[in-house]
């Protein structure tokens, strides 16, 4: 292998960091494998996995700290922050909750609920504006919609302009039991969300409704600061 081989090897490696939070802890679940098929898309990729579950992060306190003065006063900084570095540091974002009772599971929202900080209206990343995400559900009925639009408003806010959905109604328990068609439906759909994500960052802009959403902020911000910080 020469030393041009080398280089582009490695520059592959460096193409897509992807950062992947998981509602569910079950890797038998319907959620979890549909996550793969996107991952599966980016053979060369870094991937950074988080299962919530594993994590067990307390319920939020409410105490605003983290707007006040900042996500590392955090009474769970010590379990979010490694979780917003890897944000910070990814180029795609994989938001994954199964729909529990017709919403996304307690997991996934104790840990969104850590992050108004981050939000257009206080303190956004800036490296956010130039990033993709995919929102990934399943459920055993035609019901997973409102689970992708939670998270998907979240991302917005956080100020992410392009978010990508995977959904479907599997009518299974679990990855093994869903048929045939159905996994090949969403392993064709997975390919056509890898290409569009690839060609997208070739060319990522903030979104208008983004860009909109930060000239509210500004403006709220100037008449009615939340914080100091902000």
């Amino acid at each position: 292998m020469n030393l041009w081989t080398k280089i582009i090897n490695i520059a592959s490696i460096l193409i897509m960091k992807i950062t992947a939070i998981y509602g569910s802890p079950n890797k038998s679940g319907c959620t979890f494998n549909m996550s793969k098929q996107i991952i599966n898309q980016f053979p060369e990729a870094e991937v950074n996995n988080f299962f919530l579950s594993d994590l067990n992060i307390p319920y939020c306190k409410g105490c605003l700290l983290c707007v006040k003065k900042g996500m590392e006063a955090c009474p769970h900084s010590s379990l979010i922050l490694p979780i917003k570095k890897a944000l910070i540091d990814s180029d795609l974002i994989i938001l994954a909750s199964p729909v529990y009772v017709m919403h996304l599971t307690g997991q996934m929202k104790t840990f969104l609920d850590h992050t108004p900080a981050m939000f257009l209206i206080h303190r956004p990343e800036k490296s956010m504006f130039n990033k993709q995400a995919v929102v990934v559900s399943s459920a055993a009925g035609p019901v997973f919609k409102a689970t992708e639009k939670e998270m998907k408003i979240v991302l917005n806010f956080w100020g992410v302009s392009k978010v990508h959905s995977l959904g479907s109604a599997v009518y299974a328990a679990n990855w093994e039991t869903v048929n045939l068609k159905k996994k090949e439906t969403i392993q064709k759909k997975a390919k056509k969300i890898g290409k569009r994500i690839r060609n997208q960052k070739k060319r990522m802009n903030s979104s208008f409704q983004v860009r909109k959403w930060f000239f509210i902020s500004k403006m709220l911000n100037k008449k009615h600061p939340a914080s100091e910080k902000d």
